[in-house]
């Protein structure tokens, strides 16, 4: 999904604080003036998805985070692709994709070295 009003606003913000929960509404109602008529939004910790909406074809994470979170598998379609940077917090990480195949067997192909911020939120090992 572009994100790119919502990033620019919540970047708006000094360090440590977050937007107040209007201004990620406001950004909701940017996608339809932008012509994304499909597009939803929810206030929450990405870890854990937005499974009242699953199976999905695709899933980006845009934070690194150690491992794979469950709840993300889950929510993927068989065919699936969950993409995201997979490795330690303060990196290097390696851009990850991973597809759901038949029977929940999943095949792991490993892209390139990435440094993302950490994932907020979620379950730590």
């Amino acid at each position: 999904l572009p994100d790119a009003p919502h990033r620019a606003a919540c970047r708006s913000y000094p360090r440590g604080k977050s937007p107040p929960m209007k201004q990620v509404i406001i950004n909701a109602a940017w996608y339809k003036l932008l012509g994304y008529e499909n597009v939803r939004s929810k206030p929450g910790d990405g870890y854990y998805g937005w499974r009242e909406h699953a199976p999905y074809d695709a899933i980006i994470v845009k934070e690194a985070i150690d491992h794979v979170p469950a709840p993300l598998l889950r929510q993927l379609k068989v065919g699936g692709r969950l993409v995201m940077p997979l490795g330690p917090a303060r990196g290097p990480q390696i851009l990850t994709v991973i597809e759901k195949r038949d029977e929940g067997r999943l095949r792991k192909t490993e892209v390139f070295e990435v440094f993302f911020s950490p994932l907020q939120g979620g379950e730590r090992t």
